[in-house]
């Protein structure tokens, strides 16, 4: 609810550690989101374009690598490296989707 003098109820403290956290909250919600959509992504073209696929890195390399270039940071790679915290490769990508196609 929002006073006639224009302050919320209960006003927000902003802090260095409030805007960390937030920051976090935030980054996290944005890499979750774009994990998915990378993963929807490919599902689609896999679906879509399965008689093509070889399953081979080297031979699918060129479509592959212009999904996993669109969706990678190497910003947040070098961060999560920092962090001692996994990040795939583009061939480590390719190998988890094509072992998840031959399982599935």
């Amino acid at each position: 609810m929002i006073h006639a003098f224009g302050y919320f109820e209960k006003p927000i403290y902003l802090n260095l550690a409030f805007l960390q956290e937030s920051n976090a909250i935030s980054l996290n919600c944005v890499r979750n989101y774009n994990n998915f959509i990378f993963n929807t992504v490919l599902i689609r073209y896999v679906e879509a374009n399965k008689s093509d696929i070889a399953w081979n890195y080297n031979i699918d390399r060129k479509w592959f690598k212009k999904y996993y270039d669109l969706f990678n940071s190497e910003e947040l790679n070098n961060d999560a490296q920092a962090r001692g915290t996994k990040y795939y490769s583009a061939k480590e990508a390719y190998d988890e989707l094509r072992d998840y196609y031959a399982t599935a």
